[in-house]
């Protein structure tokens, strides 16, 4: 179902190092026509070669900007190096909540006239991590940590293209962190394209 959502999220910063703009509520961006941002689209079934994770699309990468992670949601690969930045002009305490990889929790400090503070973390295991910053409390982003490179953040449109998938019969899930989780099972053929189409029930409450 369709419909615009756009919210803003209250609360007080200091503006010279978080900026004066209000900040735009993430967790849950559709355009007017239900175009979803912020899901992550990818097979959940086994898959047999393929492409390995060096194909997975995007950066491996947070930063932290105007008191923001950036990006919202992003794709990790298991054993992967994965980096945190802070280009701000503030210090940032990075602190991830997960189940089945190591909590990584992380001051970094900005140092005048020295280089950004930048960590490299390594996840072991598949699963969404959620990351916070101790330091300011609005502050939120996912990590998805993966094993094949069969993955796609949507963008504002809410498309998704997963390219060169073995032919086969798979598990497609989609997830989305207020609206939660849809599967679909899809049969890729080979030199075809198969199109999928996802739609989440209205968020009650």
């Amino acid at each position: 179902a369709g419909g615009a959502v756009h919210r803003t999220l209250n609360f007080i910063k200091d503006e010279t190092t978080c900026g004066s703009e209000e900040l735009v509520d993430e967790s849950l961006l559709a355009g007017p026509n239900g175009e979803l941002a912020w899901a992550v689209v990818g097979i959940a079934s086994e898959i047999q070669g393929g492409k390995g994770l060096d194909a997975l699309p995007g950066e491996r990468a947070l930063v932290q900007e105007m008191c923001v992670y950036r990006p919202h949601v992003v794709l990790a690969g298991v054993g992967q190096p994965f980096a945190i930045h802070n280009h701000d002009h503030t210090l940032h305490n990075v602190r991830t909540v997960s189940f089945f990889n190591d909590v990584v929790n992380k001051v970094q400090i900005y140092v005048p006239n020295a280089p950004a503070p930048v960590d490299t973390v390594t996840f072991t295991e598949p699963e969404v991590i959620e990351v916070l910053c101790d330091v300011h409390g609005w502050m939120k982003a996912y990590i998805h940590v993966v094993e094949h490179p069969y993955y796609q953040v949507t963008g504002e449109d809410g498309n998704f293209r997963l390219e060169d998938v073995p032919p086969g019969t798979y598990t497609l899930k989609v997830w989305h962190e207020k609206l939660g989780e849809l599967e679909k099972e899809v049969e890729v053929k080979a030199g075809e394209t198969t199109t999928v189409d996802f739609t989440f029930p209205p968020l009650k409450g």
